[in-house]
């Protein structure tokens, strides 16, 4: 029998102990896991490695439908309109106060203040603007655009 081989048996073997007995199974991974933290934890940065490598296409994926659902979360808080002209496309967070520069210092920019937001119970002194709004507005209080009056 190759060594490839008595391996196959040894994990067939572990894969059916496990059926039969779950809990202890799982007993006895925190107990190893516990007991050598830093092995465990780079076998798991390894295999998680080896998955992304493997699986580009479902990463991109996970990562489009996270952050989808992250500012959906976002939006169904502070509005899915712009508060300056009202549109429902392109739209972004904007610091009310124009004090966004230096937030996006402390918390990091793009995606990050999206998390912090959710993370942090959406706090007040936030909006949603479109992005030319936003943009215009730089690190001001109004936004610089000549908007078509409303009907």
């Amino acid at each position: 029998m190759t060594l490839e081989e008595r391996r196959a048996k040894s994990r067939e073997a572990n894969r059916r102990y496990r059926e039969k007995n779950p809990e202890r199974a799982r007993e006895k991974t925190r107990r190893w896991r516990a007991a050598n933290l830093d092995q465990s934890q780079a076998l798991t940065r390894e295999s998680v490695r080896r998955w992304r490598e493997a699986n580009p296409d479902k990463v991109r994926e996970t990562r489009h439908r996270h952050l989808d659902e992250l500012k959906k979360a976002v939006l169904d808080h502070y509005g899915h309109t712009c508060a300056c002209c009202g549109v429902t496309s392109r739209l972004t967070i904007d610091h009310v106060n124009g004090d966004g520069h230096e937030h996006r210092a402390r918390v990091g920019g793009g995606w990050a203040i999206y998390r912090w937001l959710v993370k942090n119970g959406f706090p007040e002194g936030f909006q949603t603007l479109c992005r030319p709004c936003n943009v215009s507005k730089k690190r001001g209080t109004r936004c610089r655009l000549k908007h078509q009056a409303t009907p």
